[in-house]
């Protein structure tokens, strides 16, 4: 087991709160935003569809049938991608994805 830092996910009010939110996630595990959950943590894709579609990138993962990317992630990256990810499905989308029309160039 690492001594990775687990923060809680902000409060979240709006569109550029979610981003932040992942950039500080994929601080504490910089290769995440290119596994099971990048279309969240790298894409900056905060909308229910999205979210969920990594919650199940993530099962198959856990099933040895994730291979869009090389590296493997761990049991416990896994895990703590998985609850941000429900983390973030707290706030409701409309809230999650306020602002977002406004853009964000990486």
């Amino acid at each position: 087991m690492t001594d990775k830092p687990r923060k809680q996910t902000p409060k979240i009010k709006c569109f550029a709160d979610a981003m932040k939110a992942c950039e500080d996630f994929n601080v504490v595990w910089p290769d995440a935003e290119f596994g099971p959950g990048h279309i969240t943590l790298s894409d900056f894709n905060v909308d229910n569809v999205s979210i969920e579609f990594c919650l199940k990138e993530i099962i198959k993962a856990r099933a040895g049938e994730y291979n869009d990317h090389e590296t493997v992630p761990s049991d416990e990256e896994l895990d703590d991608v998985e609850k941000f990810l429900r983390c973030l499905l707290e706030t409701p989308e409309e809230i999650r994805t306020l602002g977002e029309e406004d853009g964000y160039a990486r």
